[in-house]
């Protein structure tokens, strides 16, 4: 059945088709992402417990103000990916590809990402404070995930994950984040380093999450996510050769057929075309940073791109 949040969120687009109202993308001083809109909006106490139904229709109009674009072809998950994710928003548009099948996660975080001087209510221990902010924290994916499935399971790289340490190795079947940056990093040596114009070490397009490759959609407009589908759908495919045996998602006459530009085939082995990196790279080189003294001193850069 469906719930009245999400007749609300209908409702909202398709009478709200203006254009974003932000003032650009930036990266705090541990690298994650928020968008800085062009005026501020008020959080009310969340409950530590995770945000519900309620506070999402209190906020939706605000982000509706703010980024109609992004959330235009989105609907609302509310089954969070993961589970665990209880603390943010996330919205979710699904996309077959040339071969595969995507979807793109929207999530914008509500924890509190502000200063002391923008909060209105402490909160206790039931609740986070409450909070006027110019910004929300987020994070914009394409995921490969299984096709028709009733539930969105993405297409693993790794179904576990060993850990050394202290002389002991340690299985975690089912939570990842120990190793996530370092996976991330392994998901970058695959690929030639001159590609990308912003230093991974600072911005990871590809990212390693839920067991998989994910790619990483800065300003996710519905032209941005069709544009950078394209690109990815083929990268994915080069990835996941290079753990697992890629004609269990593809076989070889069909990558050969349908990626023929992008993607060769030695010794049924998978290979980047050298035109097809060229396209990367153009695609890559339209990001850059912008640094300056008032950036500086709050420690964000702020990513920049063009159209």
């Amino acid at each position: 059945m469906e719930s009245d949040v999400v007749r609300l969120f209908e409702k909202m687009k398709k009478d709200n088709c203006d254009k974003n109202n932000i003032e650009g993308i930036y990266l705090n001083g541990l690298n994650n992402e928020f968008c800085k809109f062009n005026s501020t909006y008020f959080v009310p106490n969340i409950s530590v417990s995770g945000v519900n139904d309620l506070d999402l229709i209190n906020l939706l109009d605000d982000f509706f103000k703010f980024v109609p674009e992004f959330l235009q072809e989105h609907t609302i998950l509310e089954n969070r990916l993961p589970a665990t994710d209880i603390n943010n928003f996330q919205f979710v548009k699904k996309i077959p590809g040339r071969v595969l099948y995507f979807i793109h996660l929207l999530k914008f975080d509500m924890k509190f990402g502000g200063n002391s001087l923008t909060v209105v209510d402490k909160g206790d221990t039931d609740y986070y404070p409450s909070y006027n902010s110019d910004r929300v924290y987020y994070k914009s994916r394409l995921i490969p995930v299984l096709e028709n499935r009733d539930k969105i399971i993405p297409i693993q790289l790794k179904e576990i994950n060993v850990v050394e340490s202290d002389e002991h190795f340690h299985t975690f079947a089912f939570f990842d984040e120990v190793n996530e940056k370092e996976l991330s990093k392994d998901l970058f040596k695959l690929l030639d380093s001159d590609l990308f114009n912003i230093s991974p070490n600072i911005y990871s397009f590809f990212r390693y999450d839920l067991f998989t490759a994910c790619f990483n959609v800065l300003y996710p407009t519905e032209n941005e996510i069709v544009d950078a589908l394209e690109l990815y759908e083929p990268i994915f495919i080069f990835i996941y050769s290079k753990y697992k045996d890629v004609e269990q998602i593809c076989d070889f006459k069909t990558i050969e057929k349908v990626f023929d530009k992008e993607l060769d085939i030695i010794d049924n082995e998978i290979f980047l075309k050298e035109n097809f990196k060229k396209k990367l790279k153009k695609y890559f080189d339209r990001f850059y940073l912008l640094l300056n003294d008032e950036l500086i001193l709050k420690g964000w850069k702020k990513i920049s791109y063009e159209n």
